[in-house]
């Protein structure tokens, strides 16, 4: 075994975690939508009419990642369109914070009221930007040429494309 496919399996383990954290908010969020579209309502610059749409089909695509990836469906791209959401999600609470100074992101929707402190407007960015780092480690080890000596061409962890 290589030292890398040893990491190759450590950044999956990493952005399986990641995955997970992902799924969780959009359960919690799927569950209440109410609630998050009344969250959402808060940041001025999302269009009102946009609102709604945004609480249902963001859970949707959440959760949905989440389960594409837990099922091994094409882990990749999964790990891509997860890393864009969050960084599209992270882009449009930063612009939230500098417009409207909220207290909390909304973003684990009911979930956040009993785990304020993942919610802290401080630590919203910080703990998005590892979701991302995870996701991005894993995508740059599992095409490394050399993850398995064994099977070459091959990522060390399974990995649909």
């Amino acid at each position: 075994m290589t030292r890398l496919r040893g990491i190759t399996i450590a950044a999956f383990i990493v952005a399986s975690l990641a995955m997970a954290a992902l799924g969780i908010a959009g359960l919690s969020k799927g569950l209440d939508v109410a609630f998050f579209r009344t969250e959402l309502r808060g940041w001025s610059f999302i269009p009102k009419l946009v609102a709604p749409f945004i609480a249902v089909l963001l859970p949707a695509l959440e959760l949905a990642l989440a389960l594409f990836w837990f099922l091994n469906v094409r882990r990749r791209v999964v790990a891509v369109a997860a890393l864009l959401l969050t960084a599209a999600a992270t882009t449009a609470f930063a612009i939230h914070w500098a417009v409207d100074d909220p207290s909390t992101c909304g973003c684990l929707g009911p979930l956040g009221k009993r785990l304020v402190v993942l919610e802290s407007v401080k630590l919203v960015l910080p703990r998005n930007v590892l979701l991302m780092v995870a996701f991005g480690v894993f995508l740059w080890t599992s095409r490394h040429p050399s993850a398995d000596q064994s099977s070459p061409g091959q990522s060390a962890v399974p990995v649909s494309v």
